[in-house]
């Protein structure tokens, strides 16, 4: 009895290991490729546009400074009087995943700091990190919940 209890245990913890690593495992694919699978959800109902990251335009999109060796890619509404943005970021290796997610969502609930739209708020702001990934959305409650449950299927 004693045998199987002990088995039944490891397998128990093999499973519970396995289900907490695989948060930490890197998404395969292009942030383009990532962008277009969690976006798709029925509540979006916008025109939207991505644009590429890069010095010039990170912090507007993200509030903090662009991390050495990250790349992103936003997916703005085309009408910005609708307050919707969809940002993904890939960190290099090394970087401090949970620090940059947590410093994002900081400056971007603060409100101290202005917003990145003038005339609109978003109605929930949500920042998940899994594996070298950061997930940053702000928009509708609904589009924004279908996102990170979309980014968390992945």
């Amino acid at each position: 009895m004693k045998k199987i209890l002990t088995a039944f245990l490891v397998l128990v913890m093999v499973l519970g290991l396995a289900a907490c690593s695989s948060k930490e495992e890197n998404i395969p694919g292009t942030l383009s490729e990532i962008m277009a699978k969690i976006t798709d959800v029925p509540s979006l109902e916008i025109a939207v546009m991505e644009t590429e990251l890069n010095a010039e335009n990170w912090e507007h999109n993200t509030k903090i400074a662009m991390p050495e060796g990250a790349e992103g890619l936003v997916s703005d509404a085309m009408i910005s009087a609708q307050a919707h943005s969809v940002v993904l970021i890939r960190l290099p290796e090394g970087a401090d995943g949970d620090a940059i997610a947590q410093e994002i969502l900081e400056k971007n609930t603060d409100p101290s700091q202005p917003s990145k739209w003038i005339c609109v708020n978003p109605e929930k702001v949500e920042v998940v990190r899994r594996g070298d990934l950061i997930l940053f959305v702000q928009s509708f409650e609904t589009t924004t919940d279908e996102i990170v449950e979309k980014f968390n299927e992945l």
